[in-house]
């Protein structure tokens, strides 16, 4: 989670790999709060990480599952590709 520059002098890359102690197969709320000085990201309504600075143009959101091995590195049946993330539903609002 975080903000990368892509050719914007005015941020800096701040991104991070959060681990999030939820079952990833179950469907969740993920939420991004920009503000003028700071990004906010929300999983299931909980802060869990924050990024001191916000670029002063759109923005696009980017929502990815990423697997990371733990150990072994034998697939076993439930591993088989293709895999699937579905996203139930997505909202985004500008504040008045």
């Amino acid at each position: 989670m975080g903000v990368h520059p892509f050719g914007d002098p005015s941020t800096f890359d701040d991104f991070e790999r959060v681990d999030l102690a939820i079952d990833s197969r179950e469907f969740h709320d993920y939420a991004a709060q920009w503000t003028p000085d700071r990004i906010r990201f929300y999983v299931d309504e909980r802060l869990v990480r924050e990024v001191a600075q916000s670029p002063a143009y759109p923005m696009q959101l980017m929502l990815n599952i990423y697997e990371f091995a733990q150990g072994s590195s034998l697939a076993s049946p439930a591993d088989a590709y293709p895999k699937e993330f579905a996203v139930d539903w997505f909202r985004a609002w500008r504040p008045r």
